[in-house]
């Protein structure tokens, strides 16, 4: 008889941060929604899904910047193949289900501009992740400020 055991993940970071706030809530207190403490943790709930939505964006972005580098690798390799042909070589390219001939110049022109595309993408999604990143960074800064704002002792003014 097997036995199902489901393999633990451990927490990530922002499930340790809802923990802690789940910890320190004060919503058995203070069950009124009207109420200051009510609205600042549902705020920063808020704010701490808007970080995991940069996380996941940033765990996309990466993912088709890794696919676009494959392709431009491949297509790297095919060019360099396709210089070490002789002038009278013979060239295929496969559109849909068939092989179609093409010229070896066509075939390096073609492997040319999908070289410069690929290029210009891999820019972009660069670029891209690096914004989301900034964007992520900031949110980080701002709910960890947050949190050592809540956790500071309020200090009374002391009475002469």
């Amino acid at each position: 008889m097997a036995t199902n055991k489901k393999a633990i993940n451990p927490p990530s970071i922002n499930e340790k941060l809802l923990e802690r706030i789940k910890y320190f809530s004060f919503f058995e207190f203070y069950p009124n929604q009207d109420s200051f403490l009510y609205r600042m943790n549902t705020d920063f709930e808020k704010e701490l899904r808007q970080l995991t939505i940069f996380q996941n964006e940033i765990k996309k972005l990466q993912t088709g910047q890794i696919d676009i580098v494959t392709k431009l690798n491949e297509s790297k390799f095919v060019f360099q193949e396709l210089k070490l042909l002789p002038k009278t070589a013979k060239v295929y390219q496969l559109v849909g289900p068939t092989l179609l001939e093409v010229t070896l110049n066509e075939a390096k022109e073609n492997v040319e501009n999908r070289l410069d595309l690929l290029s210009k993408e891999e820019k972009k999604t660069l670029e891209r992740i690096k914004e989301t990143q900034q964007k992520h960074d900031k949110k980080k800064n701002e709910l960890i400020a947050f949190q050592r704002k809540l956790m500071q002792p309020k200090q009374v003014p002391k009475k002469k």
